[in-house]
């Protein structure tokens, strides 16, 4: 997806579908014989789509860390408003980085990711601006103060990722370049004593989706036109960057354009990426990886289906495929990487996810949660075993489901998944357990 889709998508409204009763109906499957399997829960409202006024979409969910709140955006016309949930008060705060952008058509504030560490627990950073111009935030629950500002370019800074195991956010921007967008990083520890930014790629094309491995290792996304030999390709492929090869010594700074300029260090020559898949006519998108960092799990988008199979004829067709790592003894080998697997077929393309985000694994890695694209069905959520590939629970109760996020603090009654789920002519958001 490149910028000029994405920016298309700030004015994005799911088409509507007719009414349809909530069917109440959970269906279960098995992931073995005699194999004890997770099960999807009955669907809770948080905030139920007839309860949110016509035309309004509550999207991208994400829990904190420790359960307790809720960010997710509402969707108006053109414009993305963030607000955090309180779970126990059932008390609702907008997150507001300027003020000025509550009068603006195309406001956009968004893209929300929570730090994991204790220290600081309770931060998250986003995105906030207008569709030509979008900078990084970072706030915190509960805190009295606005926003403060992370970034400051005339150019799209997006997709935040806060390192799992250090204070750094990896980001996309399109600064320095006419298209496309490149991958940076931000220490946060370096803001008040020096410079803090780094260019970590300066690709043809530019990258999407970036991730981060679970030690903060290694960041996996997507890249456009890089070939083997250097040529231009018309599809994405995944590739993966080692961040224990940062230089010990870091050249000297220059300054970004745009805005008087960021001062931003240049590593973009000396990390090169590895490739994880190889180059064909698929686009492999939205890698996650496995909560111990042993396996990749992504889409793949191939070539449009020109048999019309289940009314597809003419569109492309996404599927959840995986690619296991094999770490080495301990040395700074990159890790080998095992075949890669189709698990399911007709999954929801990524690039309508609102959250831009990559499967979600369960907590032991034995399972993912993915959207099956299934019109009959109105799109349900399905449990997907690791091993087999075999569908172990479908939630079907809802529909056009989109936006999967798992509460990383989930009480002894089962997992908490929370989605976005359309009804009528609004989307809400929806919480199921899964239960083991």
């Amino acid at each position: 997806m490149t910028l000029a889709v994405r920016n298309a998508n700030f004015g994005r409204v799911l088409s509507g579908i007719a009414r349809i009763a909530i069917l109440g109906t959970v269906l279960a499957g098995v992931a073995g014989a005699g194999a004890a399997a997770p099960k999807l829960s009955n669907a809770k409202a948080v905030f139920a789509a007839e309860q949110v006024p016509i035309g309004q979409q509550l999207i991208a969910p994400a829990p904190a860390p420790d359960g307790k709140t809720l960010a997710y955006e509402a969707l108006k016309g053109n414009s993305r408003f963030l607000f955090l949930y309180d779970g126990e008060s059932g008390s609702v705060q907008q997150v507001k980085a300027r003020k000025s952008l509550l009068t603006q058509a195309s406001a956009y504030e968004g893209e929300l990711d929570w730090c994991l560490a204790t220290a600081c627990a309770g931060s998250f950073v986003f995105v906030s601006g207008s569709q030509n111009n979008l900078d990084i935030y970072a706030g915190k629950v509960g805190a009295t103060e606005a926003p403060t500002p992370l970034t400051a370019h005339k150019s799209l800074d997006f997709q935040p990722r806060f390192d799992p195991a250090a204070n750094r956010v990896a980001f996309l921007s399109g600064r320095d370049r006419k298209s496309g967008s490149d991958l940076y990083l931000l220490d946060l520890d370096k803001l008040a004593s020096g410079v803090a930014l780094m260019r970590l790629t300066n690709l043809p094309n530019g990258v999407l989706y970036p991730e981060w491995s679970p030690d903060g290792r290694y960041i996996v996304f997507s890249a456009e036109g890089l070939s083997a030999e250097g040529g231009n390709t018309p599809s994405f492929d995944l590739w993966l960057m080692d961040l224990r090869r940062l230089p010990e010594t870091l050249p000297a700074a220059a300054r970004s354009e745009g805005n008087g300029g960021e001062p931003v260090i240049d590593l973009s020559a000396d990390l090169q990426p590895a490739r994880v898949t190889s180059v064909d006519a698929s686009d492999e998108l939205a890698a996650s990886f496995a909560p111990d960092g042993t396996a990749l799990a992504f889409y793949v988008s191939d070539a449009a289906d020109a048999t019309g199979t289940a009314g597809r004829k003419g569109q492309k067709e996404q599927r959840l495929a995986l690619v296991e790592l094999k770490r080495g003894d301990g040395s700074d080998a990159a890790p080998a990487l095992g075949e890669i697997r189709t698990l399911v077929d007709h999954v929801a393309d990524p690039n309508e996810d609102s959250t831009l985000r990559g499967p979600v694994w369960l907590a032991d890695g034995s399972a993912l949660l993915v959207v099956r694209d299934d019109p009959e069905t109105f799109n349900p959520i399905v449990l997907v075993d690791r091993s087999s590939g075999e569908i172990v629970s479908s939630l079907a109760e809802t529909h056009v489901n989109k936006d999967l996020a798992l509460a990383r603090h989930s009480p002894s009654a089962g997992i908490r998944l929370f989605f976005s789920a359309h009804e009528g002519q609004s989307t809400g958001l929806y919480e199921v357990r899964i239960q083991p």
